[in-house]
């Protein structure tokens, strides 16, 4: 097959890729390609072809238009991954298994921090939990595939492989050096709402309601177990919380490392769009740092400010029983 040359100073871009990312046994697996071959690459003696670049943006989560400098100055390229939480395939695990992967990465390179806006239940925590992580499965199974006869709660199975991969993602969290959270001020109030929104559709029972509220009880008190310590259980790894009154309109999390860095947004309930464009970063984590100027920190200190919150946060969840 004839391949096309992409007439880009590729050699350029990736040489600026950190040394510890191994560049040249990271071209030798990702191009399947002999180690001298690579090095003619380096050393442009042999341009990379299309499909070359094509294949090494991929594994670097680049954008072709960002090789290829084509981008508009105000525009910045994302990719929506989209994974099918009720009947998962092999791509939808891939997509789930390439999060551990960059997390596994990032602690064999010298762990990781994360910054992360959430409006509800931050997701590696809620993963911990059957039946709220089932609910949110239900959730997003309503908003994206259109059932004709809606479903019931009951109806929803959670895949063992997603649950597996799910699990696996927190450990791999609990590695991070250390993780700032942002949260809305009542992070149970829309799921509270929609909760009572399908119990009066019919679609949850009063017992599937009474397992919820259990669960997010738990996971309450879970969370300011964390809050007071501020990291983990046997782990001296920081976990920072704020807690803002300022409307949070966007669930993001920011992980980076000394040299890399992966943004991601969340969209329809469980999806998200991702990320390493720089700029983009920048612009993300300089909103981070805004609004935590303008929040107030509930972890370790600010004993007051924190009793009160999680007590707004049970009496929300009181009105379900």
């Amino acid at each position: 097959m004839k391949r096309n040359i992409v007439n880009i100073n590729f050699k350029e871009f990736i040489q600026k890729i950190p040394q510890r990312t191994q560049l040249v046994n990271f071209l030798i697996d990702t191009l399947c390609i002999e180690r001298e071959a690579v090095y003619r690459r380096m050393r442009g003696e042999v341009p990379f072809s299309f499909e070359e670049v094509a294949l090494i943006s991929k594994r670097l989560r680049i954008s072709l238009d960002q090789l290829l400098d084509i981008e508009m100055k105000k525009q910045r390229p994302f990719t929506l991954q989209i994974a099918d939480f009720e009947n998962p395939t092999e791509e939808d695990y891939e997509i789930w298994e390439n999060y551990n992967y960059n997390l596994s990465q990032f602690i064999q390179n010298g762990s990781f921090t994360t910054f992360e806006t959430w409006t509800t239940i931050p997701f590696p925590f809620c993963y911990q939990f059957y039946n709220l992580t089932k609910f949110y499965i239900f959730k997003w199974a309503f908003q994206v595939n259109n059932h004709t006869t809606l479903k019931r709660f009951d109806d929803i199975e959670l895949d063992k492989k997603f649950c597996n991969i799910s699990l696996k993602s927190y450990d791999l969290y609990q590695q991070a050096i250390s993780s700032d959270y942002i949260l809305a001020n009542f992070v149970f109030h829309d799921l509270i709402k929609d909760i009572q929104f399908f119990h009066d559709l019919h679609c949850l029972s009063k017992e599937n309601v009474k397992l919820l509220v259990q669960e997010m009880e738990a996971c309450l008190t879970m969370w300011e177990k964390l809050t007071m310590s501020g990291k983990y259980d046997n782990s001296d790894r920081k976990i920072n919380v704020y807690i803002t009154d300022i409307n949070i309109d966007t669930n993001y999390t920011l992980i980076e490392t000394q040299d890399d860095f992966i943004c991601y947004l969340r969209s329809f309930t469980l999806n998200s769009l991702v990320t390493s464009e720089e700029d983009t970063y920048n612009y993300m984590k300089n909103s981070f740092h805004s609004l935590k100027r303008l929040s107030t920190h509930i972890s370790v200190s600010g004993e007051k400010e924190r009793i009160k919150y999680f007590e707004k946060e049970r009496n929300m969840i009181e009105t379900l029983k």
